[in-house]
């Protein structure tokens, strides 16, 4: 298990994690966000290929209550996902570097 606060764009949130699985091609954790409710899950797929490494990274959450299903239907979603994009491009340089 660990913490971590990070800033969304609703402002900082302190999610607590538990890591479900961790190997070498597969690392699960699911989160509880301490701030607004949300549950979180993130997984990481890490595969070989011929030249280099093939990331996958998938985050799902569930967000607690109807104000926040409706800001991230129309505004949130988006940002969510760019940070994800470059959170992914950040760990892709490190494990190849």
């Amino acid at each position: 298990m660990f913490e971590e606060d990070i800033m969304t764009p609703i402002g900082q949130n302190h999610l607590i994690w538990t890591v479900k699985e961790s190997r070498r091609d597969l690392w699960v954790a699911h989160a509880s966000n301490q701030t607004n409710g949300a549950t979180i899950k993130l997984q990481y797929k890490v595969s070989d290929l011929e030249g280099g490494t093939e990331f996958e990274r998938t985050l799902s959450y569930t967000l607690s209550n109807l104000w926040l299903v409706a800001a991230n239907a129309l505004y949130f979603k988006s940002k969510v996902e760019e940070k994800s994009e470059e959170a992914l491009l950040r760990l892709k340089m490190a494990v190849e570097s």
